[in-house]
């Protein structure tokens, strides 16, 4: 497992989704609403491609300053990325 400065891994749930999964689902519509693609948001918010993917999966929970430049980068608030709506 990898425990980079940037993301750590998150421990799966079954039952629910976890607050990781909410933020890629989430920053994923955005993304494509977007029209940008993983390689242009990780480029933008100077993340690499693996880690934007795994952070799309909801594999991994973000730091703030990296949930912040991915909103940023697809041209959303956080808020919008972190409500439970």
């Amino acid at each position: 497992m990898f425990y980079g400065a940037i993301c750590m891994p998150t421990k799966k749930k079954t039952q629910s989704l976890t607050a990781a999964q909410i933020f890629g689902q989430k920053l994923k519509a955005a993304r494509i609403a977007a029209g940008m693609t993983q390689a242009q948001v990780a480029y933008a918010s100077g993340l690499s491609i693996a880690r934007m993917s795994v952070i799309e999966q909801g594999e991994t929970d973000c730091r703030l300053s990296s949930a912040f430049a991915l909103a940023a980068a697809v041209g959303v608030s956080l808020s919008e990325l972190v409500s439970s709506d």
